[in-house]
């Protein structure tokens, strides 16, 4: 019988080791199994470390007065930036981020170092570890694509990639971007946030956190009757462009969802204005004070609810449901994807729109409450579905999508004209408290500013809310489809106001430079022949689109300042109705064209049903329709004047130019009807109401050939 014995050192030493083998090849597979909270925690670290390093490069680059690119590739970056410091002994020095995966002594690190000049003085600081690559990308001013011209360089977007050193899970991407503030747009910056009225799913810290974030970071906190004021400032003094406006609550207060800003007109013709009332409970309000505001330029950032779901009044919450942003915003909020809780996908570059990570996203949330997105054929960017004007309404971003691709983020656009101007909607879910990560995203949304600059020189108006006469739906989309496929955009009612009123205003402001005047020569087709009340506000002279239509920018000639744009019209009469957004017409009459246009615009014999003449530039034709483009003959019932004349017929009494016209002969005279004309409103010769096809036109218009005349005189003679 064998004696027991202990243990030895030795073979305790031999278990010990074989434990620790065995936990290095389980520790990874019981890392991986269980992945959904593992792997979530590492991308967590590594998303943290990524943000740390984005928000400092931001931080440090935002400041300076001029940044360099240097190299920007495969393994290898570096970007140089100058700033003024004037708290120290050299004012102006250098600054640095570089990255070389190379380098023994860089790889695996994002460093930044800063000195009087660079490679003189001054160590590299580590910033981050287990960074696997760096991208710059500049821009210049002007939208173009720079690495080299320092001095035209005023933004740069940043792409960091972070590893984990074990390879225990993907490497996290972050896109951020850093604008000189030298070059920023935005000067009048506020955060919505008022104890006294409700909020939706934007609650418990929520709002506070918004507000207290925002507040720290420039923004002046308004309540809700305050917000109207600051609105109303913007819009009346031309400021609205450089202004942004973020809800930390996400149910509208009644004082810019139930208040309209009317515009009129003095004794000397300067505009006026005044606030209104809507009437919630029959209508939902087209017209308020917060879509005004978008259409003037301004910028409104959206988070958790649908927008305009509710609108609070005195501090109780009342039900639109998706009624509000259908008529407010021109989308419909439903999909069929609602609650489904998946994690967004945040967009790229998209043709030359900007994408969910060039705005400043980079949280990735799950989304509760997405948005349908269709698509324009041949458009190159992509727009909502709005209701029945599937043209309408500038231009939208897609920035975050569902697993359906639907909008889980999104940016509309009202003013064509300020191309990141409008309304933006982010993280479509609730929210009690917001992490840094999510407030840091919507403050790089929030004071987001665009490499891209949209010229926008010509327009085609259509509002399915408002009436027409004698060009059916048909027609009119059919021409709103060929002019927006060239290049024009397409304005509703308020965008027409918004677009005319600003063009009065920088053509017309002796303070204005040239670089300020993006609206010097415009044109605009009117595809329905009422005039909108957003136009023809008042049925004076004095009135918004005669206004605009004014080309004297000194104000020294009768018809005063102006916008020194051209209205081209087609059917019927100009301004014998004035069009209200519930579909109704006021019959103005010829008072209405003698008013607004100076002269009858239908004052020759209707539905004579006669074959016109195009002008040729002859004699006696007082113009020349076939040089405006025109080439396909039509039967006149509305002409503007006619003359009795034997043997020569005489010039036109209240027009400038005759391009096409009728004859029919008397006993002893003959009569010359004026079926199309140019009327010029000033010195200049380009703006203007140009107006042709006095017909019935319903929904005939469907060749391309004859919308193509339509098309060469709205651009004739055209810069």
């Amino acid at each position: 019988m064998k004696s027991r014995r202990g243990i030895s050192i030795v073979e305790v030493t031999v278990v010990v080791a074989i434990l620790a083998i065995f936990a290095m090849i389980i520790a990874p597979l019981v890392y991986y199994s269980s992945e959904v909270y593992t792997m979530d925690s590492g991308r967590s670290v590594l998303l943290e470390k990524a943000q740390y390093a984005l928000t400092f490069m931001e931080r440090e680059i935002e400041n300076a007065q001029r940044i360099n690119i240097l190299q920007s590739g495969t393994g290898r970056a570096t970007l140089e930036f100058l700033r003024n410091r004037p708290n120290l002994k050299y004012r102006r020095i250098f600054e640095e981020f570089s990255f070389d995966s190379s380098s023994s002594s860089q790889s695996d690190w994002l460093r930044f170092r800063k000195g009087v000049s660079i490679g003189t003085s001054g160590g590299y600081a580590k910033v981050i570890d287990g960074v696997k690559e760096v991208k710059f990308t500049g821009y210049a001013a002007d939208g173009v694509h720079t690495t080299t011209d320092v001095n035209r360089m005023f933004s740069v977007y940043i792409e960091i990639t972070v590893a984990d050193k074990f390879n225990r899970t993907e490497p996290v991407t972050v896109y951020g971007r850093a604008t000189l503030r030298t070059h920023r747009n935005l000067v009048h910056m506020y955060v919505y946030r008022d104890f006294n009225r409700r909020s939706s799913w934007a609650y418990g810290n929520a709002p506070d956190e918004v507000a207290d974030f925002f507040s720290e970071r420039g923004f002046t906190v308004v309540k809700a009757d305050e917000l109207q004021d600051v609105m109303v400032k913007s819009i009346i003094e031309n400021e609205a462009s450089k202004t942004v406006v973020v809800m930390a609550q996400d149910v509208v207060p009644d004082t810019i969802a139930l208040y309209a800003l009317r515009a009129d007109t003095d004794s000397n013709g300067n505009l006026t204005y005044k606030i209104v009332k809507n009437d919630p409970v029959n209508d939902i309000p087209y017209f308020c004070i917060i879509r005004q505001f978008m259409n003037a330029g301004g910028r409104v950032v959206w988070y958790a609810d649908i927008p305009f779901y509710y609108y609070d009044q005195n501090g109780h919450r009342h039900t639109w449901q998706d009624g509000g942003s259908k008529k407010i915003l021109g989308i419909d909020p439903w999909t069929n994807n609602s609650d489904s809780l998946n994690k967004v996908k945040i967009t790229n570059f998209s043709d030359s729109n900007n994408g969910g990570y060039q705005w400043g996203l980079s949280y990735r949330w799950k989304s509760r409450r997405p948005t349908y997105l269709k698509y324009l054929d041949g458009n190159e960017k992509d727009s909502f579905n709005n209701l029945d004007n599937t043209y309408n309404s500038g231009f939208s971003s897609l920035l975050a999508e569902d697993s359906k691709g639907y909008a889980a983020a999104y940016f509309r656009n009202y003013d064509v004209s300020h191309p990141t101007s409008g309304f933006v909607r982010i993280f479509d879910n609730m929210f009690s408290d917001l992490s840094i990560h999510e407030l840091q995203d919507m403050y790089r949304v929030s004071t987001f500013e665009s490499t891209f600059n949209i010229p926008f020189k010509r327009a085609v108006y259509y509002d399915s809310l408002f009436p027409t006469e004698w060009i059916k739906d048909k027609s009119s989309k059919n021409i709103v489809k060929y002019f927006h496929e060239r290049g024009f955009f397409a304005l509703d009612a308020q965008q027409l106001q918004a677009f005319m009123q600003n063009a009065v205003f920088y053509n017309s402001n002796s303070d204005s430079s040239d670089a300020q005047k993006p609206y010097s020569y415009t044109v605009v087709v009117m595809a329905k022949d009422v005039a909108p009340d957003t136009v023809a506000n008042v049925k004076k002279d004095s009135a918004i689109i005669r206004r605009y239509m004014n080309t004297d920018a000194t104000g020294n000639h009768t018809y005063g300042k102006g916008g020194n744009g051209r209205v081209v019209w087609i059917g019927y009469a100009p301004f014998y109705y004035q069009g209200h957004f519930d579909g109704n017409s006021t019959d103005w009459g010829s008072d209405g064209s003698n008013k607004v246009l100076g002269f009858d615009s239908a004052g020759g014999d209707a539905n004579d049903n006669q074959n016109v003449t195009i002008t040729s530039g002859g004699w006696w034709d007082y113009g020349n329709g076939e040089d405006w483009g025109l080439k396909t003959e039509w039967k006149s019932n509305q002409p503007e004047e006619k003359s009795a004349y034997f043997l020569i017929p005489p010039a036109p009494n209240y027009v400038d130019e005759v391009l096409a016209y009728y004859d029919t002969s008397g006993w002893f005279l003959e009569t010359r009807e004026v079926s199309a004309w140019f009327k010029k409103y000033g010195t200049e010769d380009k703006g203007g109401l140009v107006r042709i096809w006095d017909y019935d036109i319903g929904d005939t218009l469907t060749s391309n050939l004859v919308i193509e005349e339509l098309l060469k005189v709205a651009e004739y003679e055209w810069p």
